[in-house]
């Protein structure tokens, strides 16, 4: 908001303007209202919950009036007027939501049947030209800061710099034909196991050598307690594949060795045969 001396100054300019017939408008009143331009504006504010933006388009709109309408002139009989009547129409054009006439009116010390008449008469003066872009926004706003004392402008943050991100390598495409899964997966192939020629390695080796290292000579294995519950493939004697691979590519070869089944009650603890 201007400063309220510079304003007032302003005003008082103004109203030293002889009235004629040509410069006489439906915004001028028989007598100056006794509320001062400062308290008139916080009235607004307060009971229509006036956005700033409504506020600031207001310099724009008397701009634009004065610019069409040479002769008219804010001055203490048409100020008011002109501040309740840009208010309603720039809520209407830059708000979501805004109040109907006969509240801006009440607010405004009007009826609603003269609000009516000075809204569609401010339409014509400006010629429903009610927006504004950002740039003349802008501008207006560091012109009214420049004039106020108790205000001072501050230089806009620095960005910080943008965030780079590296992706890892992509997985080439002849591994992804053989089989091989991205390093940092779970379960990936990557070449025979040393001990057994066991076509895994990985998690999948560690799991697999697991279960070697239990088999007895036959290839049985020795498992107890929750062990004995899970059915786990015997690891192949010969062939190129076993384990869970022949479990899921050969169940019928005769080279594939069949599935453990749980010790029977009362076996010993850990018995698990094939």
């Amino acid at each position: 908001m201007a400063r309220p001396t510079c304003c007032r100054s302003s005003v008082a300019h103004n109203d030293r303007i002889p009235l004629t017939q040509g410069n006489l408008t439906r915004f001028h009143s028989r007598a100056a209202p006794g509320i001062s331009i400062s308290d008139y504006l916080r009235r607004i504010v307060k009971y229509a919950a006036v956005e700033r933006i409504c506020l600031m388009i207001l310099l724009i709109y008397i701009d634009r009036v004065c610019e069409r309408k040479p002769d008219f002139t804010i001055s203490s009989l048409t100020v008011h007027r002109f501040i309740i009547t840009g208010i309603t129409c720039a809520c209407k054009t830059l708000c979501d939501t805004y109040l109907s006439n006969t509240m801006y009116a009440r607010v405004g010390g009007l009826t609603t049947k003269e609000l009516n008449v000075l809204e569609l008469e401010f339409l014509f003066l400006i010629d429903w030209n009610l927006n504004a872009d950002v740039e003349r926004l802008q501008k207006y706003y560091v012109n009214l800061v420049r004039q106020h004392p108790d205000f001072v402008l501050v230089a806009p943050p620095i960005p910080p710099p943008p965030v780079t991100f590296a992706m890892p390598a992509a997985v080439p495409a002849h591994q992804h034909a053989a089989g091989h899964a991205h390093p940092h997966a779970g379960f990936h192939y990557a070449g025979a196991h040393p001990a057994r020629g066991a076509p895994y390695g990985g998690a999948a080796a560690t799991v697999m050598a697991h279960a070697a290292a239990a088999a007895g000579p036959e290839g049985r294995h020795h498992y107890g307690g929750a062990a004995a519950a899970v059915a786990v493939p015997a690891y192949p004697r010969s062939g190129s594949s076993g384990g869970f691979a022949a479990m899921a590519c050969s169940p019928s070869s005769s080279d594939t060795p069949g599935l453990m089944t749980p010790s029977p009650v009362g076996a010993g603890a850990g018995s698990v045969s094939e």
